[in-house]
């Protein structure tokens, strides 16, 4: 029941380009399946179900599925629009190496401040690198695992970072950054690590902060499969995502890699190794739809409206639009490649701001690239590139803003787009 499949990124030490490593990938029979050692085995499922108020069974009843249904595109592109892959040649603006003290360093993902003038560069040695928007200038280089607030027993490569939006009479510039099984609000004018929460015997691949009026929400998600939701403010956790009702829904069953808000303020989605999308209402602290067949293996959900966009680590189609309230294909996005020049995307994301209205992705392979299509599916532009995508941040600049920047996190340099 279980198949072999080579992995592209090594889990015990942050994430890197595709290696000879095998890991149980489950068929559609085993997902939802767990061991004694599982997280969320201790679950008496009948119980819980029958401990459900009215309420939360309108809820739940809301997302299933009603009839047989087939994974076919709801709203396929026009066979023109199929054909054209690859868009005009996109030209980088700008380009900077990733060293330090002329030893090169490996970057896995990036983030950019609500001011548009810093970026962050979380590096597989532990060091946390800040550039300028700029120029692309070389800042700063905190090497965390060298710091004296540095938490015991962390360590290794930083595998997601996320910028705080800055708050009056609140701490500025002020970084989420995961290492290890450790996540950090790092100063980044200082270096300072300001405070620290640990998921004991997690990797934490994902986190993603959701902003909001009555407070904001921080999601994280890794190796143990568990989706967790914190507050923010006080660090105090809220939610742990790792069940559904495990007749219709379940919780993930391998590493997860990507997390996505919705509109809502209780709706998460999650994705990762093991094929699978789950759809998470914070009202009943469950899974309440799924799709499956996405192999997510970097942050390549985003939601848009009701759209979400998908990117998976496969050659063939591993672009798609999918209906986020009944989780139906509904299209999937011109990326025709041949299998043995492919490139296997790490990132996917719908734009905002001055890029409102497109859709990007990126990632690894023969030929590692970075597409931008038109948000209903055209394709508008390839920028390849001379090694993998790790991560892609934009500028959420305003519309009347002169530029569209993406800033593209490669394994060895970073580079910046302006379309």
């Amino acid at each position: 029941r279980v198949a072999m499949r080579p992995v592209p990124r090594l889990s015990s030490n942050g994430r890197k380009p595709p290696a000879p490593v095998v890991a149980p990938v489950p068929s559609d029979e085993d997902e939802g399946d767990q061991d004694a050692s599982s997280p969320g085995a201790s679950f008496d499922m009948g119980q819980v179900r029958s401990g459900l108020t009215d309420g939360e069974r309108r809820i739940a009843a809301s997302f299933r599925r009603t009839g047989a249904e087939v994974e076919e595109e709801q709203a396929p592109l026009a066979a023109l629009q199929k054909t054209v892959t690859t868009g005009k040649v996109l030209i980088a603006a700008r380009t900077t190496l990733l060293e330090h003290g002329g030893q090169p360093l490996e970057g896995l993902c990036i983030d950019v401040n609500k001011e548009l003038d810093t970026l962050a560069v979380g590096c597989r040695n532990g060091c946390l690198m800040l550039l300028s928007t700029g120029a692309l200038k070389i800042m700063s280089v905190v090497d965390l695992d060298q710091r004296p607030d540095a938490p015991k027993g962390g360590g290794g490569a930083v595998t997601a970072v996320q910028y705080r939006p800055n708050t009056s009479g609140g701490t500025q510039n002020v970084a989420l950054v995961a290492q290890g099984e450790s996540i950090m609000q790092v100063h980044t004018t200082t270096g300072q690590i300001l405070s620290t929460r640990c998921e004991k015997g997690n990797k934490i691949n994902a986190l993603q902060l959701r902003p909001g009026k009555s407070g904001s929400a921080l999601a994280t998600a890794g190796n143990d499969t568990v989706v967790r939701v914190y507050d923010e403010a006080t660090g105090q956790l809220s939610s742990t995502l790792d069940h559904g009702d495990e007749v219709e829904t379940s919780g993930h069953s391998n590493a997860v890699y990507a997390l996505a808000w919705g509109e809502s303020p209780q709706l998460l989605v999650s994705g990762g190794w093991d094929r699978s999308i789950k759809v998470w209402d914070l009202r009943i602290q469950r899974s309440v739809r799924s799709v499956y067949g996405p192999y997510i293996c970097g942050q390549a959900l985003s939601i848009r409206g009701d759209r979400l966009l998908t990117g998976s680590w496969r050659h063939k189609e591993p672009l798609q639009q999918w209906d986020l309230g009944t989780c139906k294909l509904m299209t999937n996005m011109p990326y025709y490649q041949p299998e043995l020049e492919a490139c296997m995307l790490y990132n996917a994301g719908f734009g905002r701001g001055t890029l409102d209205g497109m859709a990007y992705a990126g990632g690894s392979g023969k030929r590692p690239s970075v597409k931008l299509f038109q948000a209903t599916g055209e394709a508008v532009g390839t920028l390849l590139l001379p090694s993998p995508v790790s991560a892609i941040a934009q500028a959420v600049a305003t519309r009347g803003a002169k530029t569209r920047s993406l800033f593209i996190c490669c394994t060895d340099r970073v580079v910046a787009l302006e379309h």
